[in-house]
Order: structure tokens, then sequence, then C-alpha cells
């Protein structure tokens, strides 16, 4: 059997997989080809006789030249760049990483609850000037606040969705969720609803928390309508994908005071280009798409993937296999 990893990233060193997990597969499966790429040169070449591609993107050029492959496995929960339409149609098993992300990333939705609760951003603006402002800080609408009895609404109630759940049942807070099948719901929220009764929800919603994934219906799912339908003291948090927020109406929102902040992770385009108007929107707080990483990453996920190599040989049903068509 041979495993090809094409798990390099010139933008990022955490999204590069790390060498010793090279040695955790082939310990746990002595005698298998596990080749680690470093860069694309030699792609096409390996990737001719793999039985099993571990990558984040599929270019329909390795997808001709992969005669043999079977399964496709990636680090991340998205599939932005793996479900390119030759892969959709083909007999492909694909599987991803749901799971691995959801402990950090649900820490960075509270932190980023916490820092408008608390005007941390504004707290820290005034340092960096050496300036007190308590009466002006304390002037911002929404004024500082308590996490307790806010509701926060979470939109894609899958492991991150329950990861931030749970931290904000710890807080006090009431919990509504929004998932395709209510029925499978861990019980974390108060209510769980579909997502076609998001906008009916909305005025009730102090914290929406976006955490579904990016796919052709979930584009600008949340745009001029919703923002219009929020509190004024409501706050949007997106860790999922930009393409899913409306990001012209969402700095216009921002800007006219119709909803109180925005903490992102998420952008359109990433990264972010200098000068984008987001960097000078009022009352938002932005992090570069690092919601997800943690030291424990590749430790979950090399586990995850060894767990289904080993499933993948004996002929088991893989963990978190993708329904293709549908996007996750």
């Amino acid at each position: 059997m041979k495993i090809v990893s094409a798990l390099f990233n010139r933008q990022f060193a955490a999204w590069v997989m790390p060498a010793w997990c090279v040695g955790e597969v082939t310990d746990a499966f002595p005698g298998i080809d596990f080749v680690r790429l470093e860069g694309d040169e030699n792609l096409l070449e390996e990737i001719r006789d793999a039985d099993i591609f571990f990558a984040s993107r599929m270019t329909p050029e390795s997808f001709a030249a992969a005669s043999k492959l079977k399964w496709i496995h990636t680090p991340m929960a998205g599939l932005d760049y793996v479900l390119i339409p030759p892969v959709v149609e083909s007999d492909l098993l694909v599987s991803n990483s749901r799971g691995v992300h959801a402990e950090p990333m649900g820490e960075h939705a509270m932190a980023f609850m916490l820092a408008f609760s608390r005007r941390l951003h504004d707290c820290l603006e005034a340092q960096r000037a050496s300036e007190w402002r308590r009466d002006e800080i304390h002037a911002k609408v929404p004024t500082f606040e308590e996490l307790a009895g806010k509701t926060v609404g979470i939109l894609g109630f899958g492991a991150i969705g329950s990861a931030v759940a749970r931290r904000a049942r710890a807080f006090g807070m009431r919990i509504v969720g929004f998932r395709r099948n209510p029925e499978g719901s861990s019980g974390l929220a108060d209510l769980v609803e579909t997502p076609d009764r998001l906008d009916a929800r909305l005025p009730e919603i102090d914290y929406l928390v976006i955490a579904v994934p990016g796919m052709r219906e979930t584009a600008a799912m949340i745009g001029r309508k919703q923002f219009d339908r929020m509190k004024p003291t409501a706050v949007l948090i997106n860790l999922s994908r930009g393409s899913i927020v409306d990001q012209d109406a969402l700095v216009d929102a921002l800007n006219d005071g119709r909803i109180a902040g925005a903490g992102l992770d998420v952008f359109t385009p990433e990264p972010l280009p200098d000068g984008h108007p987001l960097f000078q929107t009022k009352n938002v707080i932005l992090t570069p798409h690092i919601s997800g990483t943690s030291p424990m990453l590749w430790r979950r996920t090399i586990d995850l993937f060894i767990e289904n190599v080993r499933r993948f040989r004996d002929g088991r049903e893989l963990l978190n296999l993708v329904d293709k068509r549908r996007g996750y």
C-alpha cells in the first residue's frame, strides 16, 4: 500500500505536516510506503501508483495521473479544494478531519464573545495609546455585558458548534443551534432548529456563531437581510468560511451601527489584501485564520488518519466519510 502526503503550505507553517507524522504512520503499518512531499515537483510522478492521497487539494492534473487511487483524506473539515468535479463523479472515497479543530475553535469563539462583552479590544486600544479612556469605553454600545443569560445562535451544530455550545453552557448562556437534522444534535442546545428558521430567530440572538461548511448553498447565507433582522447589540462571529458572509453588507452593517460587532477568522479573499475596508471597519476584531491552530492539531489529525488507514486496510467503513455531492 502506498500513501502520498502533499501537506505542504508556503503561506503558513502550522498547516505543514511535521516529519514525525511519517514515523507514526510507518510504525503503525510496517512495510507501508509513505511518501511525504514538500512541494509540487514530484507530485504527478508519486501519485501515479498511490492508493491513498493525504492532501488538502486535488487538481485535475493530479486526478488524471492517479490511476490506482482509491481514497483521499484531508486534514481539514472544509473540502473546497478537494471536491473538484472529477472527484465528485468518481468512485473515490473521500474523508475529512472533522472534529480535530473543534476544541481550539470552540475556545476561539468564546474569546471573541468575551472580548466584546468586556470591551477588551477597546481597552487594548487605549493601552496602546497610553490613555485611560474609562468613560469613553463605558459609553460604547453595547457597554460592558455579562455572557450569562445571553443567547448564542450557532449556525452549524456539528463538532465545532457543539464545542462552542459546551463552553457557552458553562457561562450560563442560552443556546440555539441550527442544523439540517435537528434530531441528530448533541443535546447541548436549549433549542435546535433547521437553518431555514434562522431569520425568524435572529431578533433574539446576541451572538451568532457561524460554523457551517463553505459550499454553494451556504454562499452569502448571511447578508443585508439578516443584518437588518439582528439586534443592534448583536455580534457576528465567523469561524467557518468567508464566503458564507456578504462582507460588503457586513462592513455597512458595522459602520452604520446596525449590529454591534464582528469577530472574524475567515475572509474572502484570503489573505485580506492591504487596505481592505475590513481593516478600518468599526467594532471588528480580525484574526488571520488561526482559530483551529493548536499544539494538539497534528496529534489529533494523525491519530484519526491512522485509525482510518486501519479501517481502509480491513475493509471497514471510514470515519468522517464524506457525501461528495452534498459536500460534507
